[in-house]
């Protein structure tokens, strides 16, 4: 019979004696998860805790994973690993004009988009962490001083409903 370290450590922190250790594996976990998600990676505690790393700092009463959660990942070939490398892939090909996918990732990433709403569109692209152009969109010049003071003073104008967008429109 073959040992699997995870559903052995799954079921040593879940056993009602080892409270102490279950809150070390939850720490351990959120630790890595944070560590990922400053890197754009979206990654479940099931997932933390398949990393030995992080399982051995569990065990050895560690602050910090024993070992390269990141490298360990990679080769593990975790789910939240794998969309993150496609979803940067789509993206620098959206980014690359003259990358030979570029037309086929718009496509694909413009159809993703269309099928959800407004607010599931900008939580999409916060994740995607790109804002991609609109048509006839070119780069904004910063406004000189005057232009800024009078822009100021159109805000105090518009109804408080209009002003972030115009606030935005004019990159202030």
């Amino acid at each position: 019979m073959a040992i699997d370290n995870l559903s052995s450590f799954k079921k040593l922190i879940d056993d009602e004696n080892n409270q102490v250790m279950k809150s070390r594996a939850q720490e351990a976990a959120a630790n890595v998860i944070a560590q990922a998600a400053r890197q754009g990676i979206r990654m479940s505690v099931d997932e933390a805790y398949s990393l030995p790393s992080a399982r051995l700092q569990v065990m050895l009463n560690e602050n910090e994973p024993v070992g390269d959660w990141f490298a360990e990942a990679e080769a593990h070939g975790l789910e939240s690993f794998q969309r993150a490398a496609e979803e940067r892939a789509v993206m620098e090909a959206v980014a690359d004009a003259k990358n030979d996918r570029h037309a086929q990732a718009v496509e694909a990433l413009e159809t993703e988009l269309s099928k959800l709403s407004p607010g599931e569109r900008m939580a999409r692209a916060r994740e995607l962490g790109q804002r991609l152009p609109g048509p006839g969109e070119t780069k904004r010049q910063p406004l000189s001083p005057a232009e800024k003071a009078a822009a100021l003073q159109e805000l105090e104008r518009l109804l408080a409903a209009m002003k972030m967008a115009r606030v935005r429109e004019l990159g202030l």
